[in-house]
């Protein structure tokens, strides 16, 4: 995973969003979402990229069949026909994330 260097800024959910929209890709939707208590998106696969980017909380995702585990500051990049489920990693936490769904 790569890491920030000493006296690097991060960037915000925001500009994260504001950078991505200017890249040669068709951004679809780029939103901040905020986990309620029960929520636990079933099982899916999608026609575009999903990248997650964790703001707050730990995340437990099932990738291809690879059970993955994350937290803040980590990226989750999903190519289009992979199956995939995403949740909280932690029982009772309430993750944060920005979701970008484009395509290339």
């Amino acid at each position: 995973m790569a890491r920030q260097s000493p006296g690097q800024k991060a960037a915000s959910a925001g500009e994260l969003c504001a950078l991505f929209a200017t890249a040669r890709v068709r951004l679809l939707s780029c939103r901040i979402h905020q986990a309620t208590p029960h929520w636990r998106p079933p099982l899916r696969v999608l026609e575009n990229h999903f990248l997650l980017y964790t703001i707050s909380g730990r995340y437990a995702a099932q990738v291809a069949g690879e059970t993955l585990a994350f937290g803040p500051g980590s990226f989750l990049l999903i190519s289009p026909g992979v199956p995939h489920a995403l949740g909280p990693g932690v029982p009772g936490e309430l993750p944060r994330n920005a979701a970008l769904h484009f395509l290339v």
